[in-house]
């Protein structure tokens, strides 16, 4: 696990102390998100509840897959998928590499690149870099290549969603109200059903989440959220997957 001690220097430069109050808000304001999910049904597990929640206030929200699970899982993941979006109003895309198998090559970094200028958004999400999966952590590595020299040109903000791993958060939304309808959506994905009851895990991590809320006396759930501009997420992301530490476990990754 040569990456922990990489992990550790960049939370180092975080900016929170044992009191910190995150923000509680309603979601971005931004009406251009494109959401950068490494499998499909990630952005609903990390910011379902903020999605459906922006959508409603007129949002165009676009989500970028970059995975599309296993060989013989494509073609249902993305029937599946593309039945999702119609119901919660988003536009999928799909970069069509498989799980565990996403290359930093210059044709990858190049259609993710492509993405970002093509849509132009005014939010990026995407789980957060030290999330607990490689292809979570894939995705920031990615973002960081193909949009390093972009920081000056196009102001971005990055929600940084959860989907395994707590994070630090500085920004909190309440998701009570909608937590029956990311549940709902969040089991259009039956292929993944298959290992686990994701809307039960994404829920109970949420409920966690409550915590951070102000006088949660009764059952509510939250999503949590690490929100800075795109160039200081950057800077993180230099921290972090430069260097000889290797961040990802999976043999895959490991000459990537």
């Amino acid at each position: 696990m040569g990456d922990l001690r990489r992990c550790a220097d960049a939370v180092a430069t975080f900016r929170h102390s044992v009191n910190l109050e995150p923000l509680v808000s309603k979601g971005p304001e931004a009406q251009r998100i494109l959401v950068i999910a490494p499998h499909p049904d990630d952005e609903m597990l990390g910011a379902g509840g903020t999605l459906i929640a922006a959508i409603a206030r007129g949002a165009c929200v676009k989500v970028l897959y970059l995975t599309v699970g296993k060989p013989e899982q494509r073609a249902d993941l993305i029937r599946e998928t593309r039945v999702v979006a119609d119901a919660v109003g988003y536009e999928p895309r799909f970069m069509g590499y498989f799980a565990r198998h996403l290359p930093l090559d210059d044709e990858c970094i190049g259609k993710l690149r492509h993405e970002v200028l093509d849509f132009a958004p005014q939010v990026l999400m995407l789980p957060f870099f030290c999330d607990d999966h490689d292809d979570h952590r894939r995705a920031s590595h990615l973002l960081w290549l193909a949009t390093r020299d972009l920081v000056s040109f196009h102001p971005i903000g990055v929600w940084a969603y959860q989907v395994y791993s707590a994070l630090i958060p500085n920004v909190i939304v309440d998701i009570t109200e909608l937590a029956e309808r990311k549940r709902k959506a969040i089991a259009g994905w039956r292929c993944q059903a298959a290992s686990r009851d994701w809307g039960h895990f994404a829920l109970g991590l949420n409920a966690f989440n409550s915590r951070f809320l102000p006088q949660a006396t009764s059952p509510r759930y939250a999503e949590a959220f690490f929100v800075v501009p795109l160039g200081e997420y950057l800077e993180l992301c230099v921290n972090y997957f430069s260097g000889d530490a290797k961040p990802y476990y999976s043999n895959n990754y490991i000459e990537s």
